[in-house]
């Protein structure tokens, strides 16, 4: 994966900008619920029929130079609504979500370096809870100047560099030290990795467990289809309900997801609860077309 691009903007445009992200450790994620091997309720799709929301005036597009796939929806102008899809399996999947978002912060004098895989400094020192928030959710846009730079997760060094106990209660022992030993890079797409070849899309991108929801799976969740989304241009678009599987997580086990919303703190969505007392039905979306958008959406061109 190439990072040799620096991904920047004017500081001006705080609220346009993503962030990077591979997996996370939300509080709420520690917890894990075991469910039986069903077979996997699969949709296919109504015959043709997508519809795209038309840009408003004033869209701004993030993606000129980006060097991943043309159509990623951040704007109202790339956003796609794809159709509710006919059900063929009638036996949804019950799950039960999380979220996580992109980490800012402002570097100090004094703190804790981001430190790359091979345990280099990168440049910035951060507050002890900012490298901890950095950590926990994968990704931290830093204020530099003029500029906010995007770093995301790289992988766990050897040493723990932090403990992070304080902020995050909930988290096992185990969790906290591999926190602790979170390494970063400089994030060369907008809005930073997922897992492997993706990168992560604003309310698209799903981390789930690899063995109850294959990766790269399209998943259609019904609570989700006509919620009210603000995309990272600051545009409204109508959610659909689709979501892909292009994320892991070291505590995204059985039945829960954790979902992905950019750059901003508030989950617009009423089945993520962060509780696994709070399942809702979702469906596998097995129509060729629509997987292939997705893929495209979330694939990084090397």
């Amino acid at each position: 994966m190439n990072i040799s691009r620096l991904f920047v903007l004017p500081l001006t445009s705080f609220s346009l900008l993503a962030g990077a992200v591979t997996t996370t450790l939300d509080p709420v994620m520690a917890q894990t619920v075991t469910t039986s091997s069903a077979s996997i309720p699969i949709f296919v799709p109504m015959p043709e029929q997508q519809s795209v929301i038309q840009p408003t005036t004033g869209a701004i597009d993030l993606n000129q130079d980006d060097e991943a796939a043309p159509d990623i929806p951040d704007t109202a102008a790339n956003w796609i609504a794809f159709a509710q899809p006919t059900p063929e399996v009638k036996t949804p999947m019950q799950l039960w979500a999380t979220y996580y978002y992109v980490h800012k912060a402002t570097p100090v004098k004094k703190g804790y370096r981001l430190l790359d895989i091979k345990g280099r400094p990168l440049g910035p020192k951060l507050t002890r809870r900012d490298w901890c928030y950095a950590a926990v959710q994968g990704v931290v846009q830093i204020s530099k100047q003029d500029q906010l730079v995007t770093y995301g997760f790289a992988g766990r060094g050897s040493r723990q560099q932090a403990d992070c106990s304080p902020y995050f209660k909930g988290l096992s022992k185990s969790l906290i030290k591999k926190v602790g030993r979170a390494r970063f890079r400089v994030a060369s797409v907008p809005y930073g990795y997922a897992s492997g070849k993706f990168r992560a899309t604003p309310f698209r991108t799903i981390a789930v467990d690899r063995s109850r929801i294959p990766f790269g799976s399209v998943v259609f969740i019904p609570e989700a289809k006509g919620v009210t989304v603000t995309l990272p241009s600051g545009e409204q678009v109508v959610h659909d309900g689709y979501f892909y599987a292009a994320d892991v997580g070291s505590a995204i086990k059985g039945n829960h997801i954790d979902v992905f919303i950019g750059p901003t703190k508030t989950n617009p969505f009423d089945f993520v609860k962060s509780t696994s007392q709070r399942t809702f039905q979702a469906f596998i979306v097995e129509d060729p077309e629509i997987k292939e958008r997705f893929r495209v959406m979330h694939e990084i061109i090397r």
